[in-house]
């Protein structure tokens, strides 16, 4: 035992208060010490004395209450098949209980129940109380165990099962708090081989006639074979033989939404070999929702095929007939652009579909082409501020060096034109969009031609932009048309340059008045340079152009007053150095598993365009250069989707034979659709046998509502259970779920018998954790025994060896030393007021001893003021006399 003081200080007290009353009572003392006044000094000491260390509070460090041996037995269905070696066990030490032990018993799995009360009883014929084996939880155990074990009491625990329990932090910090050793006795169970489902992976919305992709996720812990059966709504709809591996395997259905509403799907497994059947299926559930609307947005109508093959309802309109109001587009679900040029609509109808992409929440899916991204135009507009990718190139230390020579017809012709713009500024205004497009990497000529050809800017390097679109401004138009000698100091300036790329753009508004040209383009083409010609107007010979064109490796444009002479210069630089324009043969790489990637394989792309993907971005499929080609976002309430590659065929003729090309292309439409939860969110969560359903809407303020839910249990059973509101637009019930699988359950809102929304939803109830291969809590019950100072027990020989240490607890002493200080204060009055000394001597027989009285001498008082003042007068009087007395004498002689 320790004896501490709370308060060490207080101690001091007792040796000041004893002197203080030895040296009063010294003081005052006019006799002899008497008998009473003696046995009030050391009472008034010992009050002194006692009252001090009740300040200082004490307490002593002493052992308390009772001891109690816990047996904890897991009788979860993990540890059955061992269960009579464990009860056989218990059954053995319970005989061997040492004298005066109290030993007492719990058992559990899902939940614990107390199988022996503490008591030295040692009967017992197996277990009796019933506990629910879908968990092996000793947390429940140890707190029961806990719980009733007193304050003030001790107790040593073991635990008996196959090992594979699960200890919370919470319920071992206890243990550890109150000193509890907890000992282990395991009784591993045999080996046998498992087979389980342990998820079914289902997309949580689609839409009617759209592709469905279920993926079972099944763990085996060995090798063997079996069926694999989906089934939908409670009937079978595919199955399949399937041979097992050991470790996780992956099985796929493909299914179409036939039927809207919620759809329940459950796979099955029946494998060979396997010993436990509880976790051999698993379920998932879909909503299905109406046709989607997408407006179509399109030049051709190839594409409307593959959104109504996966199931959608597209609606095709051109570029132009784009709305102009962003209400317009409340009617659709999304919006899907096809290959569509920025100048083929408005400011004011690129303006509305932006506000119905950020503020109403339509979605937006942009499918490239040689008409869209780089080359459509998109840079600095607003079409690319809603673009999850940048029209920039990712790779620019990558990416191929040009050499370009832009040759322009500047001859006579050239001045005119309509509404006040001459052909020639439309051409100069061409030259510099092209120069816009180049890096410093790049090479840069500008020749004008008539009847012979001058440098306008001289080949060279784009190091200083600004002074060559100055250079460029001077050109001047006068003269006739010969494109011979154009053509040739093109050739002999490209032929020497070392870049990778080399072009010439090739403008001219006219037709030529010398010949011989066509052997050059020739030439050019022999040393891997191509020629694009601009035919601009109704004078140019556009049937020359074009053949030029086809000789020369390029492309060929026909351009009238109306057409956008300066974007296609651009497109056609853009297209030339390689940069923005990607052509090889290559296969996608999914950087995201997603709904959009979910596919055993992608075909081959012969090209796509390049750009960047923004910081938020999400990049699901990139190049082999990792150039993302399907990029997606959210902006604003909107989702929106990129696809770098066309759908035409021009890229994408190994995508278009694929079988899964609608699913691809449908499922991008189907990833920006808005939700289907516009009228609320209604959820449920399942927690052991309940359903918590909980149904939120914005809307506020009804009065009178009724809402309900039916629930159709995984047996096609239902219920009806009213929801409450809780809160303003918060809805709450709960409902029974004892049953594993899906859950389907349909609301309905209704006010004086009239239906005002209805909505509907599901749940997956799955099997136990107890049942899950993997789940493995092996670990848990050795750290418990090692952190609680434990043992691990090999037989149940040794269940009492291990001592359990008495609780330890400081009992305050300062209640007891306040109860005497009262005590000692009642004496002390008692031994000083009451006349017990006479009659005690009388009892004793004795004479009581004579008092002696000290004699009291009185002390002179001393004089006043008033007193002295007269004694002063007097022996001044005295003084005088004496004087006077002695001069007489003196006349006397």
């Amino acid at each position: 035992m320790g004896l501490d003081f709370s308060y060490p200080w207080a101690l001091l007290l007792a040796p000041a208060g004893v002197a203080a009353v030895w040296l009063i009572d010294r003081r005052y003392r006019l006799s002899a010490p008497s008998l009473k006044r003696k046995a009030t000094l050391w009472a008034r000491t010992a009050l002194v004395i006692v009252l001090a260390l009740a300040i200082a509070a004490p307490s002593l460090l002493t052992a308390s209450g009772q001891t109690i041996r816990w047996i904890l037995l897991d009788v979860s269905d993990s540890a059955k098949a061992s269960q009579k070696e464990r009860e056989t066990a218990v059954a053995q030490a319970l005989s061997t209980l040492p004298m005066g032990e109290q030993v007492g018993m719990i058992t559990f799995g899902n939940g614990a129940m107390v199988e022996k009360t503490p008591s030295a009883e040692t009967a017992f014929s197996g277990v009796q109380t019933v506990v629910k084996g879908d968990a092996s939880s000793l947390d429940d155990a140890l707190l029961l165990a806990n719980a009733l074990t007193p304050a003030d009491g001790a107790a040593g625990i073991t635990v008996v099962s196959d090992g594979n329990v699960s200890v919370g932090q919470a319920a071992a910090g206890i243990m550890t708090a109150r000193g509890m050793t907890v000992d282990s006795l395991t009784y591993a169970p045999e080996e046998s081989s498992d087979a389980q489902i342990s998820q079914l992976l289902a997309p949580s919305q689609v839409y009617e006639g759209q592709s469905v992709t279920l993926e079972a996720v099944i763990d085996a812990s060995a090798a063997m074979s079996g069926t694999l059966a989906l089934y939908q709504n409670g009937v079978m709809t595919a199955s399949r033989e399937i041979t097992l591996q050991k470790g996780e395997n992956r099985f796929a259905f493909r299914e179409t939404a036939q039927t809207t509403g919620v759809v329940t799907y459950e796979a099955r497994l029946l494998a060979q070999g396997d010993s436990q059947s509880r976790n051999n299926s698993a379920a998932a559930y879909v909503r299905v929702s109406g046709a989607p609307k997408l407006l179509l947005v399109s030049d051709s109508d190839s594409v409307k095929s593959l959104y109504e093959a996966a199931g959608m309802m597209p609606e095709l309109i051109r570029p132009a007939e784009l709305p102009a109001a962003a209400e317009d587009y409340l009617a659709y679900d999304a919006v899907i652009l096809n290959n569509v040029d920025f100048d083929a609509a408005s400011e004011q109808q690129w303006t509305a579909l932006d506000s119905a992409v950020r503020t109403l929440g339509r979605g937006l899916c942009v499918l490239g082409g040689d008409q869209s991204y780089a080359l459509g135009g998109y840079r600095g507009t607003v079409l690319e501020e809603l673009l999850p990718v940048r029209i920039d190139v990712k790779n620019k230390l990558q990416l191929p060096s040009l050499s370009l020579i832009i040759a322009i017809d500047k001859s006579g012709s050239m001045t005119t034109g309509q509404y006040g713009t001459a052909r020639i500024e439309v051409a100069k205004e061409a030259a510099i969009s092209a120069l816009q497009v180049l890096t410093e990497r790049d090479f840069i000529g500008v020749i004008g031609f008539d009847e012979a050809a001058k440098w306008v800017v001289p080949f060279q390097q784009v190091t200083d932009a600004a002074a060559i679109e100055s250079m460029i401004g001077t050109l001047r138009a006068d003269g006739g048309t010969a494109f011979y000698s154009a053509l040739q100091q093109s050739l002999e300036t490209l032929r020497t340059a070392s870049t990778a790329q080399k072009h010439v753009i090739f403008l001219s508004d006219g037709q030529p008045g010398d010949s011989g040209f066509e052997e050059l383009v020739a030439a050019m083409r022999q040393e891997n340079i191509t020629v694009t010609t601009v035919a601009v107007g109704s004078d140019a010979d556009q049937r020359l152009m074009y053949r030029l064109s086809s000789i020369g490796g390029g492309r060929s444009y026909q351009a009238d007053e109306f057409s956008n002479v300066p974007k296609i210069f651009a497109k056609e630089t853009m297209m030339a150095g390689g940069s923005y324009v990607q052509n090889r043969v290559f296969t996608p790489v999914i950087t995201e598993t997603s709904a959009l990637t979910d596919f055993a394989g992608f075909p081959s792309l012969t090209g796509y365009l390049s750009a960047t993907d923004k910081d938020t971005a999400v990049a699901s499929l990139v190049s082999d250069t990792e150039d993302p080609l399907l990029a997606r976002w959210n902006v604003g309430a909107g989702k929106v989707i990129s696809w770098l590659s066309d759908a035409q065929g021009a890229w994408t003729e190994s995508f278009l034979r694929w079988d899964n090309a609608a699913a691809f292309f449908g499922g991008m439409a189907a990833a920006v659709i808005p939700g289907a939860d516009r009228e609320g969110v209604l959820d449920a969560r399942v927690t052991d046998d309940q359903m918590n359903i909980v149904y939120t809407t914005e809307d506020r303020g009804e009065d009178e509502l009724i809402t309900e839910v039916t629930v159709i249990a995984p047996d096609g059973s239902e219920q009806t259970v009213p929801l409450h509101e809780v809160e303003p637009g918060v809805y709450e019930g709960a409902a029974q779920a004892e049953q594993e699988g899906a859950y389907a359950f349909r609301l309905t809102q209704a006010k004086e018998n009239e239906t005002l929304r209805t909505q509907e939803s599901g749940a997956v109830k799955s099997y136990a954790g107890e049942y899950d291969l993997r789940e493995n809590h092996f670990a848990e019950l050795p750290e418990l025994v090692t952190a609680t100072g434990g043992r691990t027990l090999q037989t149940g020989d040794g269940l009492w060896d291990s001592p359990i240490e008495a609780v330890r607890a400081r009992q305050s002493l300062r209640t007891m030393l306040l109860w005497w200080t009262l005590c000692l204060l009642l004496l002390d009055i008692a031994l000083r007021k009451l006349s017990w000394e006479d009659k005690l001597y009388a009892l004793l027989g004795k004479r009581q001893p004579e008092k002696t009285v000290k004699p009291v001498v009185a002390k002179p008082k001393p004089p006043t003021k008033g007193e002295k003042a007269k004694e002063k007068q007097r022996a001044a009087n005295e003084t005088a006399s004496a004087l006077l007395n002695a001069q007489k004498a003196r006349r006397g002689e």
